[in-house]
């Protein structure tokens, strides 16, 4: 929650520097809740095509455009017509879609019931507020920011295409980079080895002497310094 703090905090600032550049605040343009995405588009062995996603809270359920998902198992359905923020959708099948929302996490693979319309839309997918209300998404426009766990996405435009993708780190380099923060930020001094010996009470004394010999053989694994 700190990391999503502090970015949101971040990116807030950058936006009111860039509009006070020059001595004037820059036009603001219109930001939509877009986002982009991978959407597994076959069965059997995963593979994966890019997606751009809008996040609508007008629509109550999720749709797919056909030519996404016409290699996955459609379902019939009742025909449905949907008012939208990308305007009316005809649907009249259904589909189960695996997906990630890549800019927010790489590897996190969702799995939902979308409705298939062959609409012609910009958007290949529309996340209604079933799935939003499912994922605790929230669609933050007075800051222009899209929040999903504990992770920010800045809204686009809505002509936006996937060089503006934001990229982020996976869970394992985000782990890998806290424990090597953490051991370069650790002050390392060479240890006692009296009071190591010391603290050993459980030991007889003929035992701690023994001890101590040992660790005085060994001192150097205990001199403070990183080694293999």
């Amino acid at each position: 929650m700190l990391d999503a703090y502090l970015n949101e905090n971040i990116y807030l600032a950058n936006r009111v520097l860039k509009g006070r550049q020059n001595g004037k605040r820059q036009k603001t343009r219109h930001l939509t809740p877009v986002t982009f995405g991978l959407l597994n588009y076959r069965l059997g062995k995963p593979k994966y095509t890019d997606i751009k996603i809008l996040f609508d809270s007008g629509a109550s359920k999720s749709i797919v455009k056909s030519d996404k998902v016409q290699k996955l198992r459609l379902k019939r359905d009742k025909d449905t017509i949907w008012e939208t923020a990308a305007g009316q959708m005809k649907t009249n099948k259904k589909v189960n879609c695996k997906f990630r929302l890549a800019e927010f996490d790489e590897r996190k693979e969702i799995t939902w019931d979308f409705h298939v319309t062959k609409s012609n839309m910009r958007y290949d997918m529309i996340i209604g507020r079933d799935l939003i209300n499912e994922q605790g998404i929230d669609l933050m426009f007075s800051e222009g920011l899209i929040r999903w766990s504990d992770t920010i996405c800045p809204m686009k435009d809505p002509d936006s295409d996937l060089s503006e993708a934001q990229v982020v780190d996976s869970k394992h380099v985000e782990d890998a980079t806290e424990r090597i923060k953490k051991i370069l930020d650790a002050k390392y001094e060479p240890a006692n080895l009296d009071e190591v010996v010391a603290d050993c009470k459980h030991l007889t004394i003929d035992e701690r002497k023994k001890l101590r010999k040992i660790l005085e053989k060994y001192k150097q694994l205990f001199d403070g310094l990183l080694g293999k």
